[in-house]
């Protein structure tokens, strides 16, 4: 009986994962580039048209919301570049009214569109292809963490098919450009700290590339904060806590970025003074239900099939279940048997990124931790963790054990592949929301030829809502929006006409003024029949 050579064996195996990583690469490619235009165009994606278009909101208020009759045409000029707005018009909107929406992502998605044409498909297909430059960047990461290419090739499998980068590569936000350069800055870092120890030099290009990519990430996304903070006890740990070289330059590239973003942060800190970070989050749900929502959460990067929907039974969050236990199998080998650089990396990057969270839910009730987006750093390091569980048994010399990490390998690209398939196929995913009953009442209104839907400025979501109908509208129907508690005016001409997301008050008076409401099969859609003869409608002045 011929024994192969451990080498031999080793070669073997980082072939196949190389080609199965392109492979998967391929098939990822596909998935986030498939439909950009189909899915719903959702609320916080409107808040990117409007940025883009240098919008403000009275400014949106008072030329969308006036009680006229608007085609969707008209409206959508608030969601794509417009004539005589540049740049700085995103930036200084963004500042003054959502300043914890940090501006580098609006600013370079408005030249993508600006440079290839206003339309939902181009606008989120910047978006993909930020997705497809965090493969080779994570290759990279994962061969400096381990010092070998079989981690950098499982880590590029694994996001490739990970159902969470489908979703935020098919979105058009910020996600993916913060993934890159969150990727970036932690491969930039790690290899300044490896030259400036082997030269017993500083390795300033690699530095001033830290700092850059850091200062990018933080005006990509506020929560690089944490990602800063990760890195800096990183290297204060990894020095044993003495002051070398490292540890300066390190500091000072972060003190740098601090420093510049001092202007922007001091707006930040203005605005939180008059509202609070993601309220909508802060409900407490009881810790059963919490917890059930993180694994959910947490499984997504491995297996997706929707969780958010209404008839989720408990059954099919099992194969979430299952991947995310062999996600913590690979982070007990990473945290055994890891590299002693890449193991304080990992478990800084990924704990400092998701504790924060965590421990606020625990002490005052919320799932803000359930809101996964905002915990990318983390996600990639437990992938990572993943990759290197799974190299690690791969290249154990048992059988057994190739043959454990092989099937780990194969499950989670199969939960993967399937997730992404079910994903291309929906046209609303758990990331979208309320669009399910935005979808509902657009595609009741369609079977109408010329049918006109009446909505209003209610409470803070009705601007996103309202630029929301207009997307999915198609160009047949009509839409007048008013401000309550204003009565809109109905042209005569329309007889097909319902009224979307209004507030009780508003129903109230439009049953007082004479209008008959009648319920139809779909939420928050009622279709209007005109008052008797003999009534009139009452429009009131308009109070503002």
């Amino acid at each position: 009986m011929t024994v192969e050579p451990a080498a031999a064996a080793e070669d073997r195996i980082l072939r196949w994962v190389r080609v199965g990583a392109i492979v998967l690469a391929v098939f990822g490619c596909f998935i986030r580039f498939d439909g950009l235009g189909s899915k719903v165009f959702w609320w916080d994606e409107t808040h990117t048209g409007r940025a883009i278009a240098g919008s403000w909101r009275p400014e949106v208020i008072k030329e969308v919301f006036d009680g006229r009759v608007q085609t969707r045409d008209r409206i959508l000029v608030h969601q794509f570049p417009r004539e005589g707005r540049t740049a700085k018009n995103t930036v200084r909107m963004l500042a003054s009214e959502d300043p914890r929406q940090t501006f580098l992502y609006f600013v370079l998605a408005r030249a993508w569109v600006k440079t290839f044409g206003s339309s939902v498909a181009v606008l989120r297909a910047f978006s993909a292809v930020l997705g497809i430059i965090s493969l080779p960047l994570v290759f990279l990461l994962g061969r400096e963490l381990f010092g070998r290419s079989l981690e950098g090739w499982l880590a590029v499998g694994l996001i490739a098919v990970s159902p969470l980068h489908f979703v935020y590569a098919q979105e058009a936000r910020q996600y993916m450009l913060w993934v890159d350069l969150v990727l970036l800055a932690s491969w930039s870092l790690l290899v300044a700290m490896r030259r400036t120890q082997e030269q017993s030099r500083p390795a300033w290009l690699w530095y001033v590339l830290y700092t850059g990519a850091i200062g990018l990430a933080l005006i990509t996304h506020l929560l690089t904060v944490l990602v800063m903070a990760a890195h800096l006890l990183f290297v204060v740990v990894g020095e044993r806590f003495r002051l070398t070289v490292v540890v300066w330059l390190t500091a000072c590239a972060q003190l740098v970025v601090a420093l510049l973003f001092w202007p922007w942060a001091r707006s930040i800190l203005t605005e939180a003074k008059h509202r609070a970070w993601i309220p909508w989050a802060a409900t407490d749900i009881g810790f059963a239900e919490w917890l059930r929502k993180v694994v959910g959460s947490y499984a997504r990067p491995f297996f997706d099939i929707d969780i958010g929907s209404a008839n989720l039974k408990y059954i099919d969050q099992a194969p979430g279940v299952l991947t995310l236990a062999i996600a913590l199998v690979g982070v007990v080998l990473l945290v055994r048997f890891a590299p002693p650089r890449a193991r304080l990396f990992l478990i800084f990057l990924g704990s400092i990124c998701s504790m924060p969270m965590i421990a606020v839910d625990l002490y005052s009730g919320g799932w803000r931790t359930v809101i996964i987006r905002y915990q990318f750093p983390a996600v990639i390091a437990l992938q990572l963790c993943v990759a290197f569980g799974i190299a690690h048994l791969l290249m154990r010399g048992e059988r057994r054990w190739r043959r454990v990490g092989a099937g780990a390998a194969v499950l989670l690209v199969a939960c993967g592949v399937y997730s992404g398939v079910l994903y291309r196929r929906a046209e609303v995913w758990w990331n979208k929301g309320s669009a399910r009953t935005l979808l509902a009442a657009a595609k009741y209104v369609e079977q109408w030829p010329a049918s006109l839907v009446v909505s209003s400025m209610s409470n803070g979501l009705s601007m996103g809502t309202a630029l929301s109908l207009a997307h999915v509208l198609n160009d047949r129907s009509r839409i007048l929006l008013v401000v309550e508690p204003e009565v809109p005016v109905i042209p005569d001409e329309y007889e097909d006409v319902f009224v979307w997301r209004v507030s009780n008050a508003m129903l109230d008076r439009l049953a007082e003024a004479g209008w008959r409401l009648e319920e139809v099969n779909a939420p928050n859609l009622y279709r209007l029949s005109r008052p008797s003869a003999g009534i009139a409608v009452v429009n009131p002045t308009p109070i503002f």
